[in-house]
């Protein structure tokens, strides 16, 4: 009887960490876009695209916030590794970055790729800039789009979103 428990349990404990790592991939990297704003976000979105916030330092988007695009129009944000920052290294930000369009998370590989570009740094000597950027081409419906970006290092930040430095923004769609 034992002997057949034994089986069992190493049959049952590979099957359920497989369902868990799939489980936990699909929360992770899973997503979609969202084309349309709900309605009770449009006066977010509005006074977000009226009064665009300052970009950090390390983060260039582009176009820029606040602008008018068009609905196939490319959308690329750059975070730049630099010495006075803690985000870490370009791998793990290009890792543990999430996307959000109209406030919902959009699928990595799928929705966006990462391009990741390093060089070094004339300011500080031996220190080897890298930028990840990340780049987009949502299929939006026409009207106002809020976009953040949840800039992480570690698992943790996906597990604690406190501890990834954030930006949110707005589009107009025409």
């Amino acid at each position: 009887m034992s002997g057949r428990r034994g089986c069992l349990l190493l049959t049952i404990i590979p099957i359920g960490i497989i369902i868990l790592y799939l489980l936990f991939s699909e929360w992770a990297w899973g997503g979609y876009v969202k084309p349309s704003l709900d309605p009770q976000y449009v006066p977010t979105a509005g006074y977000l695209q009226q009064n665009p916030v300052s970009t950090p330092a390390f983060l260039t988007v582009n176009p820029p916030p606040g602008s008018t695009i068009n609905s196939q129009d490319r959308i690329s944000v750059s975070i730049q590794t630099l010495p006075e920052t803690p985000l870490g290294k370009s791998d793990e930000i290009s890792q543990w970055t999430r996307m959000f369009i109209n406030y919902q998370k959009i699928a990595y590989f799928k929705d966006f790729h990462v391009e990741l570009i390093g060089g070094l740094d004339g300011s500080v000597p031996g220190y080897k800039r890298e930028t990840a950027h990340f780049v987009l081409r949502p299929n939006l419906q026409p009207g106002l789009h809020i976009l953040e970006i949840r800039v992480g290092k570690s698992v943790t930040a996906l597990l604690n979103p406190a501890e990834a430095y954030s930006y949110k923004w707005a589009y107009r769609v025409e």
